[in-house]
């Protein structure tokens, strides 16, 4: 099973759309619901009931989806220890508005990227 497919069926869950979930993760729309379906041929029965409104899990996708997810997140952290223990920081990074918070060290200015950085440098 590849995790890409993982990744996708996860995603299509939360947009509950093919097409926006292609845009987020760099397929077409025809491509996901080819991924889908090769997924769903894989395991044995669909995770999806596709609609004109759009699309919704099947009973049996509600059962996988935390499963899903713990897997997902088991693999970022191998994939990032496995950086660590070769040197190398790596992650992933969400650039957002940030409110001031003396735990962070982090403040709202226009250099407020440089104010975190020094203030966590491992970000």
């Amino acid at each position: 099973m590849d995790i890409k497919k993982l990744e996708l069926f996860a995603d299509v869950a939360e947009t509950r759309n093919f097409t926006r979930s292609g845009d987020r993760m760099g397929y077409t729309q025809s491509g996901v619901s080819h991924i889908l379906k090769s997924l769903e041929t894989e395991i044995g029965f669909p995770l999806f009931v596709r609609t004109k409104q759009g699309v919704h899990l099947t009973r049996n996708a509600e059962l996988l989806l935390p499963l899903v997810h713990t897997l997902l997140s088991a693999n970022e952290n191998l994939s990032q220890t496995i950086h660590e223990v070769g040197g190398v920081n790596a992650g992933s990074l969400v650039i957002a508005p940030l409110t001031a918070s003396p735990s962070t060290g982090c403040r709202r200015s226009s250099g407020g990227i440089r104010s975190c950085t020094r203030a966590l440098p491992s970000a």
